[in-house]
């Protein structure tokens, strides 16, 4: 995953009204205009909390994705962000 093209696009989407609407009328013509490859998107779709911290995305963008773009409850943001934050210090100790 290319992050510094994630936070980018994810920077966009939570601050940018009109990105927000393009995203939600063609996520694919909005992706494929920002190089975001398929395995990105379908993490930024799918809200892959874990897969985005995992790659070192900042967890206030995925946070604004969850929330603002996404529109799911902020709980269950924290909840995937525990789950991801688990899985990454079980992997490195």
């Amino acid at each position: 995953m290319n992050v510094e093209r994630i936070e980018s696009v994810l920077h966009e989407l939570t601050t940018n009204r009109e990105s927000r609407k393009s995203f939600r009328e063609d996520a694919a013509a909005y992706f494929n205009a920002r190089g975001i490859s398929e395995s990105e998107r379908d993490a930024i779709c799918s809200g892959d909390v874990s897969s985005l911290f995992r790659a070192g995305v900042s967890p206030l963008l995925i946070m604004g994705l969850w929330v603002d773009t996404l529109r799911r409850p902020l709980n269950g943001y924290v909840r995937a962000l525990d789950q991801g934050a688990s899985k990454t210090e079980a992997r490195h100790g």
